[in-house]
């Protein structure tokens, strides 16, 4: 399995290489193509600069977290417009994504996740394939099959999560509202009841 994740300096640094990209091809009237200021083209092309800049977040990442562990890629995972529309959406998400990684080559009948955050909030898509996610608020549990590129779960801060069942080629994306932080994991599933037990009462 290879987990990746884009730190916020990546992510900062590709909103700034995209914003150039799409600055070069933008046309606005009064000005000539490929010469509008950059501040115009952060305010009237700001999706398309989004866009640009998660795919080239998405592959630095990935192309990074390969190199280090020394794997022959088959091909890079790329997300495709209709995944972005769920990215973009701003009522979709009740946070700013600081932190995006994959998950990807997991072997048959292993599973992943297995904790609940303090504090951070997630998106959680099948880019590729399929696999279900147990949740549990601590009440009641239930389970939730992602198989859709342009469908996501909002996992809120709270949540104990399980991924389970990975077809094979599946390729699960995260995009994380907190970088990662140790501390802010509940790995231990009797910390969790005790820390739900109010919903309980």
């Amino acid at each position: 399995t290879l987990s990746v994740e884009a730190a916020p300096e990546l992510v900062s640094k590709c909103f700034q290489n995209a914003a150039v990209q799409v600055q070069s091809r933008a046309q606005m009237q009064g000005f000539r193509a490929g010469k509008v200021p950059l501040d115009l083209v952060k305010q009237n092309f700001a999706g398309h600069i989004k866009e640009r800049a998660l795919d080239l977040t998405v592959k630095a990442a990935i192309n990074a977290a390969i190199a280090d562990a020394k794997l022959d890629a088959v091909a890079v995972p790329t997300l495709t417009k209709a995944d972005f529309a769920n990215f973009n959406d701003g009522k979709a998400f009740p946070f700013e994504g600081q932190r995006v990684f994959y998950i990807y080559d997991v072997p048959g009948g292993t599973d992943r996740g297995g904790h609940s955050h303090r504090r951070c909030h997630q998106f959680i898509v099948a880019v590729s394939g399929s696999f279900d996610l147990e949740i549990d608020d601590g009440v009641s549990r239930r389970t939730v099959t992602l198989n859709r590129s342009n469908i996501g779960l909002y996992v809120a801060p709270g949540i104990w999560v399980g991924l389970r069942n990975f077809s094979s080629g599946s390729v699960c994306l995260t995009l994380a509202s907190d970088p990662y932080d140790e501390a802010d994991y509940v790995r231990d599933y009797d910390e969790f009841l005790n820390l739900t037990a109010n919903k309980r009462k």
